[in-house]
């Protein structure tokens, strides 16, 4: 998805969900347990 503000910016969200298989005490890099992430990001672009 993406929104045209204007001719000469667009900006792009992104989210999603992410279930790590291991914690830190696993072998894991995720500190404080294995519990479902959400991460986000948002992409701004500016065509000229």
């Amino acid at each position: 998805m993406e929104w045209a503000v204007n001719e000469h910016l667009i900006i792009s969200p992104l989210v999603g969900l992410y279930q790590p298989r291991k914690d830190e005490s696993n072998g894991g890099n995720q500190v404080g347990g294995n519990g479902t992430n959400v991460y986000s990001q948002l992409t701004v672009a500016v065509p000229f």
